[in-house]
């Protein structure tokens, strides 16, 4: 990563070069060792794990920057304090935290990819409306989205980690968990 962010320096593809030969090593070291820190065999033979995980890289991909540019939207072009804007912004995490823990028991009754696929239609809705935000749309309407993605990211994230957890052994717990919370910091 460090080489990528000193692009286009000559350093940068040496560091680019000399991190990708280190992975691979650390993958063919980890295939051959007796107890290894990742298991790598997740990755190469369960598509459930591999899929779920990629969905939530996905997800988080696409929907880290919301809070961060509408920060700057509301200070700057909507004049609100910073109080106000994190006020507004704190609308998407209240109805995730009051959405979440439904939607995780629904996920044991219901199958979680069908509830994570809504989820991210949810996200996607709440994304596209974002697109249309301009100088004069109400602060009311920036909620509306925040609460729409709320929404989704409630019925994303709970069945998304059901999905994860169910499609390894117990003994396996610590590292989907891991993977999980990795991809989720991967944007």
């Amino acid at each position: 990563m460090y080489g990528f962010s000193t692009l286009p320096s000559a350093n940068a593809v040496i560091l680019i070069v000399a991190g990708i030969v280190g992975i691979i090593f650390f993958v063919f070291f980890e295939m051959r060792t007796v107890h290894p820190i990742v298991e790598i065999n997740l990755f190469r033979h369960n598509s459930i794990f591999i899929f779920t995980n990629l969905a939530t890289l996905i997800n988080h991909a696409a929907t880290f920057a919301v809070s961060f540019l509408l920060s700057f939207y509301l200070q700057e072009v909507k004049a609100l304090t910073p109080q106000l804007t994190g006020l507004v912004l704190v609308a998407q995490p209240i109805v995730q935290a009051i959405f979440s823990p439904m939607t995780g028991r629904l996920s044991d009754r219901i199958e979680p990819r069908l509830l994570a696929s809504w989820g991210m239609a949810f996200i996607l809705l709440g994304l596209t409306m974002l697109v249309f935000l301009g100088a004069d749309s109400a602060v009311l309407y920036v909620v509306l989205c925040l609460v729409i993605l709320g929404i989704g990211f409630s019925l994303f994230s709970s069945p998304n980690a059901n999905a994860v957890m169910s499609s390894v052994d117990r003994q396996f717990y610590g590292v989907a968990s891991a993977t999980l919370s990795t991809t989720r910091q991967m944007r």
